[in-house]
């Protein structure tokens, strides 16, 4: 949630966005489950804060348990590998202008949640390893963000840059 913070002082038109929606849709009750599906403006900020700013920059070691290829490079069995989340959630072949804070990749065309996370999002991990919370921590991550921008503009004191 720091880095969501984080982006929203450094890009205040995205946290207005945000605040507009979450007007809209929550009005002045406190935002709920009931209200996620109609956030998808403020979850793709969401997002694109966890796509930007990983949590760690590789994943845990795994070792290879049989010969492997992977992207045409042979990998032997006992092989120690880690993901490189930041590489990965960098990447110019998967992400267009990856260093730009972009929320619009995670929309459709009428402006809701694409259905499909991209194979290359992985803050969570993937496969047998992923993080079992993710499931819980995603919609409780997006109601505290939630909570946060209808109460608060979050800003930073005046003559001081984001960097």
């Amino acid at each position: 949630m720091d880095w969501f913070v984080y982006f929203m002082t450094r890009f205040p038109e995205f946290q207005a966005k945000c605040q507009e929606e979450i007007d809209r849709v929550v009005g002045p009750h406190q935002p709920s489950m009931k209200d996620r599906s109609k956030l998808d403006y403020t979850e793709a900020c969401l997002f694109e804060s966890m796509r930007l700013s990983n949590v760690l920059g590789l994943g845990v070691p795994h070792m290879t348990i049989c010969d492997s290829q992977i992207g045409g490079y042979d990998v032997p069995k006992g092989t120690t590998v880690l993901v490189n989340f930041w590489a990965l959630h960098h990447d110019p072949k998967q992400w267009k202008d990856p260093e730009q804070f972009d929320p619009h990749r995670f929309l459709d065309e009428n402006g809701k949640m694409k259905f499909i996370k991209p194979e290359s999002w992985l803050p969570f991990s993937a496969g047998r390893r992923v993080c079992l919370g993710e499931t819980f921590a995603k919609p409780e991550i997006l109601l505290m963000c939630a909570n946060l921008l209808q109460r608060f503009e979050i800003s930073l004191p005046e003559g001081v840059n984001p960097i």
